[in-house]
């Protein structure tokens, strides 16, 4: 799901997709974001159950510093080849 600058992530209690504010609303932009074709954890991303937005559970999120837009077109993020999120061994 893509956000706002408006919304200020807090590590600390902001454990599933209700806890987040201020998502992009527009043409072009599903509400609640685009699933992931690979499902593997090897941005906001989350783990989509189903149902309510509050058993999706936060994986990990991106701050593109702040607010972007796509005019024209799709807007797409290219994950890094190695995956979005890595943890070194």
């Amino acid at each position: 799901m893509l956000c706002t600058s408006s919304y200020t992530p807090d590590l600390d209690t902001h454990d599933f997709r209700s806890d987040v504010t201020n998502e992009v609303t527009g043409t072009g932009y599903s509400a609640g974001g685009q699933a992931l074709a690979s499902v593997t954890v090897t941005y906001v991303v989350y783990r989509a159950r189903g149902g309510a937005s509050s058993a999706d559970e936060l994986l990990c999120y991106v701050d593109f510093g702040t607010d972007v837009s796509s005019t024209g077109g799709p807007f797409t993020i290219a994950w890094h080849s190695n995956g979005i999120v890595t943890a070194a061994v």
